[in-house]
């Protein structure tokens, strides 16, 4: 490419790098449009171009249906071992997502210090709730 042609920054990639990435976001997109849900029951938040657009939906999608300010929730999140079959009207499941120099413990609930540059989360749980019930 032309020195001319980049008047933007661009990623560091590979063309075959950046295929499949680009094949993985559009298997998403389809699948996340073919779904009833939307992507709420498992949606890999990398793969979106905005993912705090997605995070301001869901909470917006929340206080709707509980028919409260968007100043009265909060994010919480939770590590689940296993993609949960049901999800209340208040939980979105996200994967993909890595944690740098840390990993989850699944038996003892709790974040533990790791040698490692990261570690994969198998799903988080966002769950929007009400300050009141914290």
């Amino acid at each position: 490419v032309p020195k001319y042609w980049k008047v933007y920054s661009d990623a560091d990639l590979k063309v075959s790098e950046w295929i499949i990435d680009l094949k993985n976001r559009v298997t998403q997109l389809n699948k996340v449009s073919s779904e009833k849900d939307l992507g709420k029951s498992n949606l890999w938040l990398g793969g979106i171009i905005f993912p705090e657009a997605y995070l301001t939906a869901t909470r917006q999608y929340v206080a709707q249906k509980l028919k409260t300010s968007l100043d009265e929730l909060i994010l919480t999140i939770s590590f689940p071992k296993e993609k949960p079959t049901s999800l209340e009207n208040n939980e979105f499941v996200i994967s993909g997502l890595n944690l740098e120099s840390a990993e989850w413990n699944y038996d003892t609930d709790r974040l533990l210090m790791s040698d490692k540059l990261y570690s994969t989360l198998q799903y988080v749980i966002f769950k929007w709730i009400r300050i009141s019930e914290k």
